[in-house]
């Protein structure tokens, strides 16, 4: 009967141990959860509302990688990591004031730094670029030569998920907005926004 008690009660102890140990790794594995919140800038030059068939525009990320949290307002070294990046989308302005028309392939473009990834999304309206983490900032410069006329914008997403090569499970979201460029909304017929409010939106026109 001691025997057969003291079974039982090694069988449940052994038992709690593997859960605990499962508990554990689905913590050190399973990290969905979202730790920081931060936000990068991208900046256009030249800067102009108006372009020339020909003429390059260029999208460049020149931030430091030690940035503060948008939540707590601390500061955080998130260097190392392996997959901060952004969706590109460009669209035309079609004759009844939408931006509807794909139109990536209106322009040549060429990455100086960053590297562009493999996706399945439609490759006339996005592509997807991820940014070097390199001497402390996160890089990315890319050239944009239009090909036709119109009104046009290009938007940056947010990203999601990030992760650092060392600490895979500490994820970042980052918030992608233009800086120190106007967005010049009043592109935008019938724009409902606030043109001061910083996104990840460029408007410009080729004549």
């Amino acid at each position: 009967m001691v025997i057969k008690k003291f079974s039982i009660l090694l069988i449940s102890v052994l038992s709690v141990s593997i859960l605990c140990f499962q508990c554990k790794e689905k913590i050190r594995f399973d990290c969905a959860e979202t730790i920081y919140n931060f936000e990068v800038g991208v900046k256009e030059y030249p800067g102009k509302d108006t372009f020339h068939v020909g003429d390059t525009m260029w999208f460049e990320i020149y931030s430091p990688d030690i940035l503060k949290d948008l939540i707590t307002n601390n500061l955080i070294n998130y260097n190392g990591v392996e997959n901060l990046g952004s969706v590109i989308g460009v669209q035309q302005l079609d004759s009844n004031n939408n931006f509807i028309i794909k139109a990536f392939n209106k322009f040549s473009h060429v990455l100086v730094k960053g590297k562009e990834v493999t996706n399945n999304m439609d490759p006339e309206l996005f592509r997807e670029y991820l940014f070097e983490d390199k001497n402390g900032y996160y890089q990315f410069k890319y050239a944009f030569v239009a090909h036709d006329t119109g009104i046009f914008r290009i938007s940056f997403t947010n990203a999601a998920n990030v992760y650092r090569s060392q600490d895979k499970c500490s994820k970042a979201a980052f918030v992608i907005n233009f800086t120190q460029t106007d967005q010049h909304y009043y592109l935008f017929p019938g724009f409902q926004g606030n043109q001061y409010n910083k996104s990840g939106t460029y408007y410009f026109k080729i004549q």
